[in-house]
């Protein structure tokens, strides 16, 4: 018998759900072909059946795709995407960790979360005293989430996660498997990291 999850809790609630797929803001241009599907998923069962496979700890996502996408400056992007179920899934973890792991966060940090971003982050900045005299850095580290280590990310993970037996069990086999789709091919992928482009980063 698993630990109480607080993200299977939330997971198994039809109005978590329906509060998620109610905000279309963040799905991009094709924001409602991808809702409409998301809705079948949910609907149909399919989302509530992983849902329970994840709650008994025998989830086991299938391999992202691996894809390639132009920057504006000319340079090849690697991004993975995760089908059906599974992205969703993943959506929904993304939404309960941003608010259950928020304390979890550097008050510096102001990406990913919710109420912050740039606009908060130039206000903290502004703040600053003797902010004229100080210097500042553009840095643009390059194939970032791609390039995080898995293994010490995993090892230095906060309790909320680690306290969680499904999302842990899930996080490290996702994490570690380094089995991709380039195409229809299953390939290995070394350098995938957390995958740049999945709710998961």
């Amino acid at each position: 018998m698993l630990a109480h999850s607080l993200t299977v809790e939330r997971l198994r609630s039809p109005a978590f759900w329906d509060e998620l797929l109610s905000q279309p803001d963040g799905y991009g241009r094709w924001g409602r072909r991808k809702l409409a599907a998301y809705r079948r998923l949910v609907d149909g069962g399919e989302v509530g059946e992983t849902v329970e496979e994840y709650a008994a700890g025998r989830l086991a996502l299938a391999p992202p795709h691996r894809r390639l996408l132009n920057k504006a400056d000319g340079r090849k992007k690697v991004v993975f995407t995760f089908a059906g179920a599974d992205e969703l899934l993943l959506k929904g973890l993304n939404r309960i960790l941003q608010s259950s792991t928020a304390a979890d966060h550097s008050r510096l940090c102001h990406s990913f979360q919710p109420g912050r971003g740039p606009r908060t982050a130039y206000r903290d900045i502004r703040r600053i005293r003797g902010l004229s005299r100080m210097h500042c850095l553009h840095l643009d580290v390059r194939d970032f989430f791609n390039s995080i280590p898995v293994e010490p990310l995993i090892a230095s993970l906060p309790a909320t996660i680690t306290g969680d037996e499904p999302l842990l069990r899930l996080l490290t086999t996702t994490l570690l498997d380094q089995g991709v789709l380039s195409g229809a091919e299953l390939i290995v992928d070394t350098h995938k990291g957390v995958m740049a482009g999945t709710p998961l980063a």
